[in-house]
């Protein structure tokens, strides 16, 4: 299946690549626009480890999305030929401010845009899983209290929540007769 991220010119990335020379910028998004990922490629991680945090502000302080959900959906993809210790992609992913942010290490160079949109497409879209379909047909799922709480009172009277104590006591006699 092929990615549905596409390389865009909405996302303008030369002021970040002015900001940081040592990367390179890229922007991406899916065709209506909802997801916008901005790229950043280093060939050695401790760019990544050591520039993160100002990447991540300039971009906070420049991007302004076209569309009002996009705000929500915008994702900070830093690409490396080297793998980051394991420490420092859990921080740098778990991190909330701006945007939500995603390490792909040990990622092959050169940086191309079809290979970037596959990964994008896999991680951020699950592009690479499928459906099974099972040709056996099963029986239905039966719960075994079900029958138990159809005619439980909802209502807000003393009766009704009596009625619906008398059912939760019977319900947990029943399990603790099991164990």
């Amino acid at each position: 299946m092929g990615t549905v991220f596409i390389s865009t010119t909405d996302i303008d990335v030369d002021f970040i690549s002015q900001q940081f020379l040592n990367f390179q910028f890229k922007g991406f998004s899916t065709p209506d626009k909802f997801i916008n990922c901005i790229a950043c490629f280093a060939t050695q991680g401790d760019l990544i480890t050591s520039e993160w945090k100002q990447i991540q502000n300039v971009i906070a302080g420049t991007f302004t999305p076209t569309e009002p959900t996009a705000k929500w959906n915008l994702y900070l993809a830093f690409f490396c030929n080297e793998t980051l210790e394991i420490r420092t992609k859990y921080q740098i992913q778990n991190d909330k401010f701006c945007c939500r942010k995603i390490i792909f290490d040990s990622f092959p160079v050169p940086f191309d845009d079809i290979s970037t949109m596959n990964y994008l497409g896999k991680e951020l879209l699950g592009l690479d899983l499928s459906k099974t379909e099972h040709n056996q047909e099963s029986e239905p799922y039966t719960c075994a209290i079900a029958d138990l709480l159809e005619n439980v009172p909802l209502g807000p009277t003393t009766s009704e929540k009596e009625k619906r104590n008398d059912v939760i006591a019977s319900i947990l006699g029943r399990l603790n007769d099991e164990n």
